[in-house]
């Protein structure tokens, strides 16, 4: 009973935090839409910071209202192919995974490690963790076997950054 108390507790601690970030960011989101200007890539970051929010929440239209917005602002004021438009991808990926849409989520991760391969290269460790992240989606999906291409694919990088004795465990556990 002392534990559920506790854990409850902590719960309501964390969903209190999170409601005081959303206060926060829609805050500076406030400003620098005054300073400057609404399409700034500021503007879509923050965005894609209270997008995150509002997904832990599980307040999932709110978040994706927000998402798709940061989308379009940094698409537009940065092009396509910027790492931070890989990132607003990436929220969105993560979202359609919380909500079990596998192929919209397959999509999302795929378009941000097509950004990130041409901005950071193949061996990047955030490379990795998408190979990892569209992994956890194949095995939702129960596709196993391209679930474990995937993780093999997360696994080499990781090793080439890490080295050859970097452990499955430490990818596995990661979704």
């Amino acid at each position: 009973v002392v534990a559920s108390k506790l854990i409850n507790n902590d719960n309501n601690a964390c969903i209190k935090q999170l409601k005081d970030a959303i206060t926060v960011y829609k805050q500076v989101l406030a400003l620098e839409r005054r300073t400057l200007g609404r399409a700034h890539p500021e503007v879509g970051r923050t965005l894609v910071k209270l997008g995150e929010v509002h997904t832990r929440l599980n307040q999932h239209n709110k978040s994706m209202q927000s998402l798709n917005m940061a989308l379009f602002i940094l698409k537009s004021s940065l092009g396509e192919y910027h790492p931070d438009v890989a990132l607003a991808h990436l929220s969105i990926a993560q979202l359609h995974n919380k909500l079990s849409e596998y192929s919209e989520a397959n999509l999302a991760f795929k378009t941000a490690l097509d950004i990130q391969k041409s901005a950071l290269g193949e061996f990047h460790i955030s490379i990795a963790s998408i190979w990892n992240n569209i992994g956890v989606v194949n095995f939702r999906e129960k596709k196993y076997c391209e679930a474990i291409k995937n993780y093999e694919k997360a696994m080499v990088i990781y090793k080439f950054n890490f080295g050859h004795n970097y452990h499955v465990e430490e990818v596995a556990l990661t979704w």
